[in-house]
């Protein structure tokens, strides 16, 4: 058994606008954001009520990252990617193909990776919606 980590450094952006912000999985696209500067960090005074902050939930968010694999790595019967607490409602990708959805924060999500997994760089990205417009979508009211 190999373990390859993919726990970091990733890239984190406003679902498909323009420029990608550094990261660090695990966490969230709150202390990620405060981090590059771009809210104030919601638990001091009332930022709670700036409208950055306000529209965090509002929005898609993307996190991506690269690795490389070797022929060596390749050899292994199953290859897994274990996900933890993808927060709530997210689409997975690798090399730009679906490979599966997520939809419960509380789930760990286990994918045999093995067939879409390229010898060199491989792309992960992790598409993550808005719990807010998907719950109103349907018809519900979590805000």
């Amino acid at each position: 058994m190999k373990i390859l980590s993919l726990n970091g450094d990733w890239l984190f952006r406003e679902n498909g606008t323009g420029e990608w912000a550094s990261a660090k999985v695990p966490g969230s696209n709150f202390t990620d954001l405060m981090r590059n500067g771009l809210i104030p960090d919601p638990f001091i005074g009332v930022n709670e009520k700036d409208e950055k902050v306000r529209s965090v939930a509002l929005k898609d968010w993307e996190y991506k990252r690269s690795f490389e694999v070797d022929d060596e790595f390749l050899k292994f019967e199953k290859i897994e990617l274990v996900c933890n607490s993808l927060d709530t409602l997210a689409d997975v990708y690798l090399n730009e193909e679906k490979i599966f959805t997520a939809n419960n924060m509380f789930k760990q999500y286990v994918f045999d990776l093995k067939r879409y997994l390229l010898r060199g760089e491989n792309n992960l990205r992790v598409v993550f919606y808005s719990p807010v417009k998907s719950s109103k979508a349907k018809g519900k009211n979590i805000s």
